[in-house]
C-alpha cells in the first residue's frame, strides 16, 4: 500500500483558508454597531420621562448592565420603571414642556415627589445616560 504524502501541498493552503475565514468572522462580528431602538430613532427630539426611562430599562436589560440589576434589587416601594425615572432625573438634564414646540429646562436635582408625567428628557441625554451606563461595574 503506497501512502501519499498531503502536508507538503494541502496543508499550508488549506490552514491559510481557516485563518482567513476565521479573520473575516471576527472582522464582520467586530463591525456590528449598536442600533438604537426604533424610538430614539423617530423624529421627536424628546421622549417623556417615563417612556425614556421604561426604554432605558429594555437596553440596560438587554446588554445584562450592572445598573439594571440594580434597579432591579433596590427600593421595594419603586417599580424598575420608576427607579430608572428617578435615576434619568438626577443624571441628565430634565425639561417640561409649556407648549406644542417649547420646553424649559427644570433645575437640578429634582425633588422626590415631582409628576412624571409632565418632564421630558432630550434623545441625546438618553445616549449619553446609556454610555454612563456601560461604564459602572
Amino acid at each position: 500500500m503506497q501512502w501519499t504524502d498531503f502536508s507538503v501541498g494541502a496543508g499550508p493552503a488549506l490552514v491559510g483558508a481557516v485563518v482567513l475565514g476565521l479573520f473575516a468572522s471576527s472582522a464582520m462580528l467586530l463591525r456590528r454597531r449598536w442600533v438604537a431602538p426604533a424610538r430614539l430613532r423617530s423624529r421627536r427630539r424628546v421622549l417623556p420621562l417615563l417612556e425614556a426611562a421604561s426604554l432605558i430599562c429594555e437596553l440596560a436589560g438587554g446588554e445584562h448592565l450592572a445598573i439594571s440589576v440594580i434597579a432591579r434589587r433596590s427600593d421595594q416601594d419603586l417599580s424598575v420603571h420608576e427607579w430608572f425615572a428617578r435615576s434619568l432625573a438626577a443624571v441628565v438634564p430634565t425639561y417640561r414642556k409649556i407648549d406644542e414646540r417649547t420646553f424649559e429646562r427644570l433645575g437640578q436635582p429634582l425633588l422626590a415627589d415631582f409628576e412624571y408625567r409632565f418632564i421630558y428628557i432630550r434623545k441625546a441625554d438618553i445616549r449619553a445616560y446609556m454610555r454612563w451606563a456601560r461604564t459602572l461595574l
